[in-house]
């Protein structure tokens, strides 16, 4: 089982997904009347906190000729969680058509639910920023949010995927040492709900089906049932026109 290869990508299309929710944030440098002065980026990257942190505020040899850059935010993926209530039935089919090839068929069986759990960070140096970053991020989740993620691209498989905000962490080290630069960092904890499907494979289409049906009771003739169905005509892909030919076959025996 485990000496098949294969890689669906669908924890990096959702990572690529849940950075892509908070590209785009902007705060306001305003004067005393409410005029904007200045509108800034605000700079997303992966990466862990403690290490994203320290970089923001180490300068060990002071040879930095300006203060850290702030605002700017962070994320990363901390955890991956079985999700048993999402669960279908494991025998469960997903199909699509090849590409070029009408006759031939991609599949997979149900996927398995998982929960990815990523942390994302926000950094300033002013309540204002800080507040300002949460404002635009909040609203929008209810507790969820639900994005459309590419999880299974040779299936042709697009899912409405929630995210939800499962809780916030203030940090703020505004009662450090005077000589620390103050930072304000915010801890919003998500869960995306994907699911991760197994290897694809390419089974031949079924055109032509026998079934043969047996009843044995004692003392009552045993009753023999054939089905037999068949696409018309054979060459017939899954997106041309087609129709099922059936009969039945009865046939009664002595016991």
């Amino acid at each position: 089982m485990f000496n098949t290869h294969f890689s669906n990508s669908t924890i990096r299309n959702c990572t690529i997904a849940f950075g892509a929710l908070f590209l785009g944030l902007k705060i306001d440098r305003k004067d005393a009347n409410g005029n904007v002065l200045a509108e800034i980026d605000i700079p997303l990257a992966y990466s862990a906190r403690d290490r994203w942190v320290s970089r923001l505020s180490g300068d060990p040899d002071l040879q930095r000729s300006t203060s850290m850059t702030l605002p700017r935010m962070a994320f990363e993926l901390i955890d991956l969680r079985y999700d048993s209530e999402r669960k279908l039935n494991s025998m469960n089919r997903f199909s699509n058509v090849v590409a070029g090839n009408p006759s031939q068929l991609y599949a997979a069986y149900s996927p398995v639910p998982y929960n990815l759990i990523f942390e994302l960070y926000t950094a300033a140096k002013t309540i204002e920023d800080s507040l300002q970053m949460l404002e635009q991020i909040l609203p929008y989740f209810t507790p969820a949010y639900n994005i459309s993620v590419n999880t299974m691209p040779q299936l042709g498989i697009v899912q409405d995927t929630p995210v939800v905000l499962n809780g916030i962490a203030h940090n703020d080290n505004y009662e450090a040492d005077w000589k620390e630069e103050r930072l304000i960092v915010n801890t919003l904890t998500f869960t995306l709900k994907t699911n991760l499907f197994g290897p694809v494979t390419d089974p031949a289409v079924i055109k032509k089906v026998t079934v043969n049906n047996y009843t044995n009771l004692i003392g009552i003739p045993s009753l023999n049932d054939k089905y037999y169905v068949e696409v018309n005509p054979l060459t017939a892909n899954k997106t041309d026109n087609y129709t099922l030919v059936e009969s039945w076959t009865q046939i009664f025996s002595d016991v």
